[in-house]
Formats: C-alpha cells, structure tokens, sequence
C-alpha cells in the first residue's frame, strides 16, 4: 500500500511539475503564429523603397540617416545613391550601402556615390562583374576615407572619377567637374566652392609637386583604373594622356616656370 501510494506520488508531482511546460509550449506556439503581425521579438525595420532610383532604404528615425539596404532594378546598368531621403516631413542622410545592397547586379556599369556615404558594408557590390565607372561627390581623400569592408573588389577596381555633379541622373552622367580647380559643373553650370588645398599636378596629395607625382601620373598611363587621376593631366593639351604627359610634368618639376601647369 505504501508502495503505490508512493508510485502514485510521484507520477503527481512528475504531471504537476511538468503541465505548465505543456502550457508553456502551446501559448508559444499560438504566439509564434502571431508573431508576423504584431511580435515585439520581430520588430519591423523602417524602411522606404524608391521605384524612380529602385532603391530601398532603411531608416534610422534617431540619428535620421539612411542605409542603403537593397537594389531591385536587375536590368539596370547604372545607379544613382542620392545625398538624402524624405521621408514624409522628415529628410534622412544616406550614409551606409548595406551588406549585398547591390550583390548580384550583374548588368550594373556604374554607380554614383554621394560624399555621405561613410560606411559600405561587406559583399555589397559582390559579383557586379560589369561594374567599370564609379563617380563619387568628393574628392579622392574623403573616397579613401570610406570604411569599405571585403567582398567589394568589383567596386575597387572600377575606375573612380572623383567631383561628380548630384544633379544629374543618367546612364553617363555627363555631370562632373573637369578638375578640382573647376569651379563650374561642366555640363549644368553648377557652381561649388573650390579647396584653399588644391594644387595643379600635385597627384597624390602630398607635399606639392614632385618626383612622386610624375611616376604617379606614369602609373596612371599604364594602369588607369589602379591609378586614378581627380584633376586635368593632359598638360601638354594633345588631347590624350600620355607619356608626353608624363615628361611635361618632370620638366614642370624642374623648370616650373618654362613649363607651367593649368
């Protein structure tokens, strides 16, 4: 009698003990089916697709910024990133390409990059094997600036064209400064306040006009788009880029005022 008195507890207890896991499990259920509409633990992620560029946005309604989050035009072979987002009354700073934004674009040609953008994150321009032009806003610092994470080769080894025009949207986008010294957009006329820290043939920024340039321009002769040039290199006015170039700068270096630069 003690025997199955204490059977009996026991089975008691294990059944008590274990019913409100049997509850537990059936309420999270019933909430998981829920959960795509109102779950706290999938909290929906503003966001604020735009058909005219097939840009879809994620928004940061604190910092008010804007991340480029996906790009849904597959056929496209240009985009452009624009400098703001509105958003309603709100206007937010694009200022991040996300993580694959862009992966897999494969007819993509070029793409136009604001100065805002600060960060592109991993594999965000992955597989863009047409991907030959990038225009950017700023100049080459503020592009080397740009935190870029691995996965983006294919936007790395685009050719960078640096003093781009936002005014203009457009497979070529014709709108871009002829150098830094350029005060005017070459094609809208716009205008823009040019750099105290311009210097005609200082190519790598550094320390005004040297030997470090000529063999940087030569660089850019032979490998343009590992090279890029932000400013007029055609300092002979032939038309091309070339070798002639090249020597027009070492002679600037060592007779400047025989050979001036524009």
């Amino acid at each position: 009698m003690k025997v199955f008195k204490r059977i009996t507890a026991i089975v008691l207890v294990a059944l008590f003990a274990f019913s409100p896991l049997a509850d537990c499990a059936l309420t999270l259920r019933g909430f998981a089916e829920d959960a795509v509409v109102e779950s706290p633990i999938l909290p929906i992620i503003p966001s604020r697709p735009d058909t005219d560029l097939g840009l879809v946005y994620v928004l940061d309604d604190t910092a008010l910024t804007a991340k480029v989050a996906d790009f849904t035009d597959p056929q496209a072979t240009f985009a452009v990133i624009p400098r703001e987002v509105l958003d309603g009354e709100k206007t937010y700073t694009v200022n991040a390409i996300a993580s694959a934004a862009f992966s897999a674009s494969s007819t993509l040609e070029s793409v136009v990059i604001p100065e805002t953008v600060k960060n592109i994150e991993a594999y965000a321009f992955d597989a863009c094997a047409k991907l030959k032009t990038v225009w950017f806003e700023g100049d080459k610092a503020a592009f080397s600036q740009i935190s870029i994470a691995a996965g983006n080769d294919d936007l790395l080894n685009a050719e960078l064209h640096c003093g781009a025009c936002m005014d203009r949207v457009g497979p070529e986008f014709t709108h871009v400064y002829d150098s830094f010294s350029d005060p005017d957009c070459n094609a809208c006329g716009k205008e823009r306040a040019i750099s105290e820290d311009f210097v005609a043939g200082d190519l790598d920024d550094k320390e005004g006009v040297d030997l470090d340039d000529v063999i940087y321009l030569l660089y850019h002769v032979n490998f343009s788009e590992k090279y890029p040039i932000t400013q007029n290199v055609d300092f002979d006015a032939s038309g091309t880029v070339d070798l002639d170039d090249v020597f027009y700068l070492l002679y600037h270096v060592n007779f400047p005022d025989r050979y001036p630069l524009n």
